[in-house]
């Protein structure tokens, strides 16, 4: 609208910009890996060894124990290969040049793309940590029919994608993100609303079945993953571990470890919540079998949809007082109700690390052991990773945080970026930035964990 009917007062009027930070928009980042702990390696993978058994050499009769003697420790070592992730930006020397002071652009653009890069390389890795390596963000709910363009995602995957990103789907044939992936793709999406995501090209001949895995493309070569493997893999919930699928799959090596001699050992604790049991006594079964099983459990993490059911769960057991605050001298009435955090005891471990992360799974939660918990990587990931929130705060980090990077062309930049040439076109020289990943995450005493499933 003008700001005067005469036109020629017009041009005397300039626009005025803002004098604040430029905002960014994206979601959270996950508070559990940047908890994690990081650990730097070399060499062709990481090993470490499990005893998951001490045999049968007992009895009351000494013959007995001596002839069974050789039945002693069961032991197996994994063998972990690292996983690797990439993100990448593009900018010219015209761009850089224009946006060289703040009369110029609102924020240096080597430092937009710059901070855009790093929290794709963190929010995806977010993902991974709850997935197989395959670089799944989540099943699609309800099936998806031909030449549609649209389909619907739980809130743990629609985080872990944005508008740009390239995506594939499984076949659905056995409900694993290691299902083959259909023809067609990959996909692209193009606009989210909510939980329903708009995508081209449309989907092919059959669709995509109900519970299908979207996967970040590329991810994978054939049925081996290239992503970082998490606790999808690590702590499998998979078939609810029932049936001829679960069997098939548990008794698929991983690391090269057989699991299926000792599943809740070699895979972690699991538990399914029954009837009319609450979230929250469903994570205390879970808190009992992971110490049951040897571990000293100190967190938990759950979706943050699911963390609000465990908050109605304790509404219902408990009668809270509410701070309430009077209108004393004419100032008004509040009302205070709710809770900061919420702790999970059985008899003397306690946990009140309780993470609500929105790209856990809904309807899935975990119980770690931190200590036996590692990122294993061959590349810097303290830097990339660490957005500066701390903790399980709420809020994101400032545009500037990832800082602009040193644009001269190197092949590593602190161990996690290097920066190219590229070739010159119509707006003259260019360079591309390329942040890597390599590594992947690890639970070296799984038995000290549990997977809770929630539905």
């Amino acid at each position: 609208m003008a700001i005067s009917a005469s036109a020629y007062l017009e041009p005397i009027y300039k626009s005025y910009y803002t004098d604040d930070k430029m905002e960014q928009l994206l979601w959270r980042n996950d508070p559990a890996v940047r908890k994690i702990k990081k650990v730097r390696v070399t060499g062709e993978n990481y090993k470490y060894a499990m005893l998951y058994g001490r045999g049968g050499a007992v009895s009351a009769n000494g013959a007995t124990a001596v002839a069974a003697a050789a039945n002693t420790s069961r032991n197996v070592q994994a063998t972990v290969p690292p996983g690797q992730l990439f993100s990448a930006f593009q900018i010219t020397m015209k761009e850089i040049l224009a946006g060289a002071n703040l009369r110029g652009a609102f924020e240096d653009p080597a430092i937009v793309n710059m901070f855009a890069a790093s929290e794709a390389l963190r929010k995806t890795l977010a993902s991974c940590f709850y997935g197989s390596g395959f670089g799944e963000a989540g099943k699609i709910d309800g099936a998806v029919l031909a030449t549609a363009t649209t389909l619907v995602l739980p809130s743990s995957a629609i985080v872990a994608i944005d508008v740009g990103t390239n995506f594939n789907v499984t076949d659905g044939s056995v409900g694993l993100p290691s299902d083959p992936v259909l023809a067609g793709g990959p996909f692209t999406v193009t606009a989210i609303d909510g939980n329903t995501v708009t995508f081209s090209p449309a989907a092919p001949v059959g669709g995509f079945s109900d519970g299908a895995w979207l996967e970040i493309a590329d991810c994978r070569s054939g049925s081996t993953p290239l992503a970082p493997i998490g606790l999808g893999a690590i702590l499998p919930d998979y078939f609810d571990r029932t049936g001829p699928s679960w069997a098939s799959y548990i008794s698929d090596p991983f690391y090269g470890v057989d699991r299926s001699v000792n599943v809740d050992r070699l895979a972690g604790g699991f538990y399914k919540l029954s009837g009319s049991e609450t979230y929250a006594n469903a994570l205390a079964q879970g808190l009992k079998i992971a110490r049951r099983q040897g571990g000293i459990p100190d967190m938990i993490i759950v979706n943050d949809d699911d963390w609000q059911q465990i908050l109605a769960d304790v509404y219902t057991k408990m009668n809270l007082w509410n701070t309430v605050k009077g209108a004393d001298k004419g100032g008004s009435v509040e009302y205070q109700a709710g809770l900061s955090k919420v702790g999970i005891q059985v008899s003397t471990s306690w946990i009140d690390d309780v993470i609500d992360s929105p790209y856990c799974p809904k309807g899935t939660a975990y119980i770690l052991e931190t200590q036996v918990m590692k990122f294993i990587g061959l590349s810097n990931a303290e830097t990339p990773l660490n957005d500066g929130v701390q903790d399980n705060a709420a809020g994101a980090p400032p545009i500037d945080e990832d800082g602009k990077p040193d644009m001269a062309y190197n092949l590593m930049i602190d161990d996690f970026m290097s920066i190219q040439n590229q070739a010159v076109g119509q707006d003259g020289s260019a360079a591309l930035v390329l942040l890597s990943l390599f590594g992947t995450f690890v639970n070296q005493n799984p038995a000290h964990s549990c997977v809770v499933k929630f539905a």
